[in-house]
């Protein structure tokens, strides 16, 4: 705590600052008085507390594949299953193959048999939404999902069902996208008739349904 003190005193500016973001944002400034109280009502075991349960949940980027050690495990980069639903496919299918399982559990990009970003809404922490249908779902788990309607067939019905199903005060409304920053999808018609014809040729048959323990 001293040293704390001791870099707010030789670095005033940093309270001038946090004044000044405040004013701008309609809060209240923080006094020297302010500051000293909070600082003596932080325990150096609260301080422990904190960083210990920081520390469980921290993410690391580091260079190459090799753990740091035993204390290190691998960040999870899909989610463990998919929820059950309505199944809608790309826009783009059968060019692109991902499905959007959206039911009354939460919402699931499925990319592929080992690869599935779920955001189940009563851990959705966050969601981010656009005046032209996108939906960006945040988890607790850190996964985000990012939904754009135009890019799915029957989409259209997104929007509203993702509003009714995550709660009122985690909805983020964000400002009116410009019309060229509103995706489209991308595959011509031949591209389409040319991908549905090699996938009869192979004898792959279309998915209608997945459930929550086999997203494949």
């Amino acid at each position: 705590m001293d040293r704390l003190r001791t870099a707010r005193h030789d670095s005033p500016s940093g309270t001038a600052y946090g004044n000044a973001r405040r004013e701008l944002f309609g809060g209240e400034p923080i006094s020297d008085r302010d500051l000293e109280a909070s600082l003596a009502a932080v325990s150096p075991e609260a301080v422990r507390e904190v960083g210990a349960e920081a520390f469980r949940s921290a993410l690391l980027m580091a260079p190459g594949r090799e753990l740091p050690g035993a204390r290190f495990h691998p960040a999870p980069w899909t989610s463990a299953d998919a929820v059950d639903g309505q199944v809608l496919r790309s826009a783009d299918a059968p060019v692109d193959g991902e499905r959007l399982v959206i039911g009354p559990a939460g919402v699931s990009l499925v990319q592929s048999a080992s690869r599935r970003v779920t955001v189940r809404f009563p851990e959705c922490e966050a969601m981010l939404a656009w005046p032209d249908g996108a939906r960006r779902l945040i988890g607790r788990d850190g996964f985000s999902l990012l939904i754009e309607p135009t890019l799915w067939i029957g989409g259209s019905s997104l929007a509203a069902r993702l509003d009714e199903a995550v709660p009122a005060d985690r909805i983020v409304p964000r400002p009116r996208r410009s019309p060229d920053r509103i995706p489209k999808p991308k595959a011509s018609r031949y591209q389409r008739v040319r991908a549905r014809l090699t996938r009869d040729r192979a004898g792959v048959a279309p998915t209608r349904r997945t459930s929550g323990g086999d997203a494949g």
